[in-house]
């Protein structure tokens, strides 16, 4: 439609109107204003709540290291049953707002200032190296020092009331998150005790049944009577019960001396072939004396792998004192293969045969021989 000249027509009726985008552009503005406030105030409340936790953890542990004082400070905790630290924390709650000031005055009344720790830079824990009475060193809580004779240096508190002081050579930074790992090991070290002293009995279980059992045509016999009775239901005299027993006992070796031998992999005819003669064979044509010292080698690498899992546990368990007094009773003791490889034999064997990086074959030939000189 055309307007024809002198129109009374408004022409700002024309004009496009965007308020609608500056109205929404001032909304999305002060919604992320709003979520920037939200989020800064949780950040912040989050801090708070984190230094608040550190403070409350140190006045839980002092609590309780001063309860197993004997001052009269430490009597009075005990009475009113702080013991650990989840009484300590109980009773700091229970205060409420009201506890900090209150340990405030317990400090005054005990000569101890617990605002000493706003003298340190970057507080944060200590772990002493070992001594006599702690095996696996001690926690202590301390910092770099900001004042007086000893600025600038790492120092510690050796415990309530005490001045704070040097740290010794040999002192390291306490890290708590490493004990899940140290507990990891030590699990997998009682693992591999447990799994080794299960194969050595296997071993001289095995041993002490065929050093009992009849050997050369006697064994045949006593074999296939053994299958003949059982097969008919009938009672098995010793020897034929200790031949029965071996063989099964001798089937039940093969499996767990299959990775030391073969490694991993399908097991082949073959394969099951090298087992029996890993093990001196099973029948009327094996050598007892050469199962002797087949088992005796076999025994020996076991032996060697068994006090590497004692090496790691000992050296693991004493790596954090918190762990040291819950796993320093090892649960296992070395178990005594003298039995096998003679009494005189024992330490020497387990010193010289037992090396993880030979073979089991080089291991025997190391073994036979060294037998062959001591005879």
């Amino acid at each position: 439609m055309a307007f024809q000249t002198g129109t009374r027509v408004n022409p700002r009726l024309g004009a496009l109107d965007f308020s609608g985008f500056t109205n929404a552009a001032n909304i999305q503005a002060k919604a992320l204003s709003n979520l920037g406030a939200t989020v800064s105030k949780a950040i912040t409340d989050y801090k708070e709540k984190k230094e608040q936790k550190i403070l409350d953890d140190r006045a839980d542990k002092f609590l309780v290291s001063t309860s197993e004082g004997e001052t009269q400070l430490g009597n009075a905790l005990r009475g009113l049953g702080i013991i650990d630290k989840e009484t300590a924390r109980v009773a700091r709650r229970s205060l409420g707002d009201n506890f900090y000031p209150a340990l405030q005055t317990i400090m005054k009344s005990n000569q101890t200032d617990f605002s000493k720790a706003q003298d340190l830079e970057s507080p944060t824990e200590f772990l002493l190296p070992p001594d006599e009475n702690n095996p696996a060193g001690t926690i202590v809580f301390g910092g770099t020092s900001k004042q007086g004779s000893l600025a600038g240096r790492p120092v510690y508190s050796p415990g309530p009331g005490e001045p704070f002081r040097m740290v010794p050579p040999g002192t390291t930074p306490y890290d708590a998150t490493l004990r899940n790992n140290i507990e990891k090991n030590l699990q997998g070290s009682l693992e591999s005790i447990a799994k080794e002293q299960d194969n050595i009995r296997a071993l001289k279980d095995y041993y002490d049944t065929r050093s009992k059992t009849p050997q050369g045509i006697e064994f045949l016999v006593s074999d296939i009577l053994g299958k003949a009775k059982t097969a008919f239901g009938q009672e098995l005299n010793r020897e034929q019960l200790l031949t029965q027993i071996g063989r099964g006992q001798f089937q039940g070796l093969l499996g767990r001396i299959r990775l030391d031998i073969l490694g991993g992999g399908v097991l082949t005819e073959n394969d099951a072939k090298r087992l029996e003669q890993a093990l001196g064979r099973y029948g009327a044509t094996s050598n007892p004396e050469v199962v002797r010292e087949v088992i005796g080698t076999i025994i020996s690498s076991k032996k060697s792998k068994e006090k590497q899992a004692f090496d790691s546990y000992e050296r693991n368990v004493r790596r954090d004192p918190s762990i040291f007094s819950i796993y320093k009773d090892n649960p296992y003791t070395p178990i005594d293969i003298s039995s096998v490889l003679g009494n005189e034999e024992t330490n020497e064997s387990s010193s010289s045969v037992s090396n993880p990086s030979l073979s089991l074959s080089e291991q025997a030939k190391l073994e036979k021989a060294r037998r062959a000189k001591i005879k």
